[in-house]
């Protein structure tokens, strides 16, 4: 009955009012953005690059980076991410949320942390837990369905690993690795936690207690490898809200990564011509085939994965002089800003040497967002992505043995459950860099 009265509130106040409002209908039922991968750029090509629809409540949708970070900027002290609520285990709750002076002071403690966390001390380590992976891939002899979720688990195994070791310093061979593991997959089971329950907290305290332990140890022990929560120690930026942001950091990096390499495995599998094309560049090694890993890797970010930003408007604001109301949300739409052909010629096909031919702007490639909340470990992202392209290349060539269209998930469309290839159980003698270039750090 409440949703009933807000959306008549709604509705009248959009349609009934000589207020200018964005253009589009506030009809009960959200656009089908679950069932049609393309049904926001369908209604930008109808409406205009910001336009409304109903989608829980009043929400402006605006198509186009370079609109839509003017807008942020101008409205930054009346609007804030929306994400997880991480107030009831983490004090100031989670970076995106935070704004102002807060915002700034806990950014650059993380920033600061990455960065001197150095990619290339790990490369060794990645690339072991990466080649790991797909060489069980390989070796996997059940049929498609068993194979299918093997990869899932396979992958996701690899990048939770990967990432526990760069953000907490806590390798695979470390005896709280396996303690880490399991409390993890308490902590989010399917997916990044959405909502804190008292599972999901008894989780996250036990880990809490696990590494505040660790912490009190650190200035005993010779720093084996840098990580960000010891890079945090060095600095003396250790405390319950920072350990908390970067304990949670873990969840939501493998997750997205594991969707990431899962979608970079269906988007080579399904463009051999291209593959063909490229394949000799990486096989030789070399500044080239660095170069043509990486574009891989922005390529597939650029063609799937990055989807929306979702704000909230706590005042009223303005958009291209039209009104954008009081407590309604704003999706900024990256997934169809990346399609935008003035932009990217061929928009759906999958080109990476676009991103040898020429640079792009924050305005026109932003899959790690638009504002001061733009993702942290985008330089992570596309490190570990880069290696995970080259060990995939090591293990041609692949054959899709089930697919299927591409489904909504939890948070973003992803590959079809049913998705699976099988790799080349002998890798490929491929020229693999002695180090690679953290060009994004």
């Amino acid at each position: 009955m409440r949703s009933l009265v807000r959306y008549l509130k709604e509705f009248a106040r959009a349609h009934l009012t000589p207020v200018r409002y964005p253009p589009g209908l506030l009809r009960p039922r959200a656009p089908p953005v679950q069932s049609d991968q393309r049904a926001l750029i369908k209604l930008a090509a109808r409406l205009g690059p910001v336009f409304k629809q109903w989608a829980g409540r009043h929400t402006t949708y605006i198509v186009g980076h370079k609109r839509a970070r003017r807008f942020l900027a101008e409205h930054e002290d009346k609007i804030s991410s929306i994400s997880v609520d991480l107030a009831p285990i983490v004090p100031g709750g989670w970076i995106r949320q935070m704004r102002g002076e807060t915002h700034r002071h806990y950014r650059r403690i993380l920033l600061e942390a990455l960065q001197a966390t150095l990619l290339a001390e790990h490369e060794a380590a990645i690339r072991a837990a990466i080649a790991g992976a797909l060489g069980a891939v390989a070796a996997h002899p059940g049929p498609p369905e068993a194979l299918a979720a093997f990869i899932r688990q396979q992958l996701r195994a690899a990048a939770r690993s990967v990432m526990i070791r760069l953000f907490l310093g806590v390798p695979a061979d470390d005896p709280l690795f396996p303690e880490l593991s399991r409390l993890y997959d308490r902590f989010g089971p399917e997916a990044p936690v959405a909502r804190v329950e008292s599972g999901n907290a008894e989780a996250y305290r036990t880990i809490r207690t696990l590494m505040l332990q660790r912490v009190a140890a650190m200035p005993e022990r010779p720093p084996a490898m840098m990580s960000a929560l010891r890079a945090m120690v060095e600095r003396d930026a250790v405390d319950d809200t920072s350990l908390g942001h970067v304990i949670f950091m873990v969840e939501p990096g493998y997750f997205d990564v594991c969707s990431l390499w899962r979608w970079v495995m269906k988007i080579l599998a399904d463009n051999p011509a291209t593959v063909a094309e490229i394949a000799p560049v990486i096989a030789g090694g070399g500044e080239a085939a660095q170069r043509m890993v990486d574009a891989v890797g922005k390529e597939c970010l650029r063609l799937e994965q990055s989807e929306i930003l979702f704000k909230r408007a706590h005042q009223q604001c303005a958009i291209d002089g039209m009104r954008v109301p009081a407590n309604s949300e704003v999706r900024v739409c990256l997934w169809e800003g990346h399609k935008d052909a003035g932009v990217f010629p061929e928009p759906f096909a999958f080109r990476p040497q676009r991103f040898l031919e020429r640079e792009y702007s924050l305005d026109e490639y932003a899959p790690f967002g638009l504002d001061k909340h733009r993702c942290l470990g985008s330089a992570i992202v596309l490190f570990v992505t880069a290696i995970f392209v080259e060990e995939l290349f090591a293990r041609r060539p692949w054959q899709v043995v089930g697919d299927g269209p591409p489904v909504y998930g939890i948070y973003h469309w992803e590959p079809n459950p049913a998705f699976a290839v099988r790799l080349a159980t002998e890798a490929n003698a491929i020229t693999r860099p002695s180090a690679r270039i953290d060009r994004d750090a």
